[in-house]
């Protein structure tokens, strides 16, 4: 884990990738729908509140066979917050942009690492898809415990099935938390996917605000109401994802229940 970590720290030169922004703002239910207001007149979830403090990586870059596209490879997390967030689940959803067309010669490795590097999982697969944002959600097998941050990297091999070069990857911190106080989870899962991406944005629950928007644009990409939440959540100051609103949400892969190589 070590090389890994010597390999993303100070290589984020992309002008996409240094950007970081603060605001501070109250957290209000329903700002979804008032983004257009001025920010005095209606704050926002400012997920720069939950930023990770100490020795963190996160972030993306070019190396190796992968070709240099136009958007880097970049991990769907706040800028504003250090490159990661919280979540409540057990076995949350990552979310990444991936600008490359890969195949069986390219393959691509998920982990994801406790606190001192130590592996909780990896999985390699070579996968068959085109540019787009994925997710990729850790199996039944593996459990976030609460109150413990973890590092994970998305890494792809262009060209190189063998993994002997530098990959490019994309990367952040999640810290799993337990539920505010007041919530039920049986009634957060009754909710419409809009209404479940507010209560949690409105909570600074990063992983948990997108993945329901996510999942409901791999099911229906033409759905306009959660594809203008989706934007919208991207679009947060803190956030800084803007570029990246014009890219498609697509199905990308099943993780297996077993670490592997």
């Amino acid at each position: 884990m070590k090389r890994i970590q010597n390999l993303i720290i100070n290589s984020f030169n992309h002008p996409l990738v240094n950007r970081v922004c603060v605001v501070n703002g109250l957290l209000v239910a329903g700002w979804l729908v008032s983004l257009s207001l001025p920010l005095a007149a209606h704050a926002l979830p400012d997920f720069s509140d939950t930023g990770r403090s100490g020795n963190r990586v996160g972030g993306a870059s070019r190396r190796g066979g992968c070709a240099a596209p136009e958007y880097p490879m970049m991990p769907f997390v706040p800028l504003g917050a250090d490159y990661g967030g919280r979540t409540v689940s057990a076995q949350p959803t990552f979310w990444v942009y991936v600008p490359y067309v890969l195949d069986d010669e390219s393959p691509v490795t998920f982990e994801i690492n406790d606190e001192n590097g130590n592996d909780i999982y990896r999985a390699t697969f070579t996968p068959a898809f085109d540019a787009g944002v994925y997710g990729i959600q850790l199996p039944e097998s593996v459990e976030l415990e609460v109150g413990t941050y973890y590092d994970w990297y998305f890494l792809v091999y262009c060209n190189d099935p063998l993994r002997q070069e530098v990959p490019s990857f994309a990367g952040g911190w999640i810290q799993r938390v337990d539920y505010p106080s007041g919530f039920e989870a049986d009634d957060v899962e009754t909710m419409t996917p809009v209404d479940q991406s507010r209560l949690f944005a409105d909570n600074l629950l990063w992983y948990d605000a997108l993945t329901p928007l996510g999942q409901a644009l791999q099911a229906n990409a033409n759905d306009p109401m959660i594809r203008s939440t989706w934007e919208e959540l991207l679009t947060l100051p803190s956030v800084q994802l803007d570029e990246f609103n014009q890219f498609p949400v697509v199905s990308c892969c099943e993780m297996s229940d077993t670490t592997n190589e």
